[in-house]
């Protein structure tokens, strides 16, 4: 029976020559943004205990990185259309000094800067999945929305009180 050697790197590269092969793959870690990165790879997350420590990026994300995004867009979506619907009846003032210049502007570019920023920001979610500060950083996304759109829903309750008693 053969067992493995205390020195594993070094067994490793011995049979990389044999193949003709120069180095371990794995000496490489993942790139931030790879050809795999749209297309789907198969580093779905960090497999050994030494590269804890390390920022690892993987290829294939997690079905709930995937959830937690989309509730966040929608949330955003949401706060766009309850901020247009009560900055039009003068109910509220957009507090946002960049968002209040877009609105200057009209309903149409404060609606697309306001989207776009927030898919650039879900971009940054999801290439850093990964980390632990994204992770925290992105659920704390969503109770901050959550808690605007409640805010919001309550003011449109208290305006439109019509709408909720149907």
């Amino acid at each position: 029976m053969y067992g493995m050697p205390e020195n594993r790197d070094l067994v490793m590269n011995n049979i990389a020559e044999d193949k003709g092969e120069r180095t371990d793959r794995r000496v490489k870690p993942t790139p931030f943004l790879s050809r795999y990165t749209l297309t789907g790879g198969r580093r779905k997350a960090v497999r050994r205990n030494d590269d804890m420590r390390k920022h690892i990026f993987v290829d294939l994300y997690d079905t709930r990185l995937f959830i937690a995004i989309f509730v966040l867009l929608i949330l955003n979506v949401l706060d766009g259309f309850l901020t247009l619907l009560l900055v039009s009846e003068n109910i509220i003032v957009e507090a946002n000094p960049v968002m209040a210049f877009c609105l200057d502007y009209g309903h149409v570019p404060f609606f697309w800067v306001k989207y776009l920023l927030m898919a650039v920001s879900l971009l940054i979610f999801c290439i850093f999945g990964g980390f632990r500060l994204s992770r925290i950083s992105l659920v704390c996304s969503i109770m901050l929305y959550t808690s605007v759109l409640i805010y919001q829903l309550r003011i449109v309750y208290e305006h439109y009180p019509r709408l909720f008693l149907q």
